[in-house]
């Protein structure tokens, strides 16, 4: 129950932060916004640095499922400039190398997370607008039990070229990049207890 409230704090601490900023834009008097002056989050230079915001995650975890898309998503689509997003699909999961070089994966929620965490991973590479990543990865951890099906599905709604986030997922690539995310979710200090992790300006 405390690793929920403490996960919920800094989801509510990420909101809190955009919030600010969407005020500060609102109300800076050389704007000089009227009732039919709207600021457009999404065009023009940004006033303001964009928040960091890094999100530890694991694809079929169902808190990770619900801050992506009913929080981390609408958020950027509102002010995507304001934003900088790292996404990181690895979670609870652990890599062991055998002694032929092959990567092995071990998942929280078993073969079929590791295998959606791996077409994550490949999809993060291969697209790199973010709010379309973004859209990609929502549209996949809203049903990510097929993790191929479900792939090639979000692909061709988004008009992403699916082939090379197959290939990769299929490929040595798509293991050191899923190895890679271990690499960066395990050097965290301290270690994640809970999944979502949210980090904002690399702070948890």
């Amino acid at each position: 129950m405390a690793l929920i409230s403490h996960t919920k704090i800094k989801i509510f601490m990420f909101l809190v932060i955009v919030f600010i900023i969407f005020q500060f834009l609102k109300f800076l008097p050389w704007l000089q916004l009227t009732k039919k002056s709207v600021p457009d989050y999404n065009s023009g230079s940004s006033l303001v640095a964009p928040v960091s915001v890094t999100v530890f995650y694991e694809a079929l975890c169902p808190d990770s499922k619900n801050f992506i898309i009913k929080h981390l998503l609408p958020t950027v689509n509102r002010a995507s400039r304001l934003l900088n997003v790292t996404l990181v699909p690895y979670g609870k999961a652990q890599t062991e190398i055998n002694n032929d070089g092959n990567f092995l994966f071990s998942c929280q929620h078993g073969p079929i997370e590791c295998a959606a965490n791996k077409i994550h991973a490949c999809s993060i590479s291969k697209i790199t607008n973010q709010v379309l990543q973004i859209k990609y990865v929502s549209c996949m951890i809203s049903d990510n039990i097929i993790p191929e099906l479900i792939g090639e599905k979000c692909a061709k709604e988004l008009l992403i070229d699916w082939k090379p986030i197959s290939d990769c997922s299929q490929s040595d690539l798509g293991n050191v990049l899923l190895s890679n995310y271990g690499k960066l979710t395990h050097s965290l200090h301290p270690k994640i207890d809970f999944i979502p992790t949210v980090l904002i300006n690399n702070v948890s």
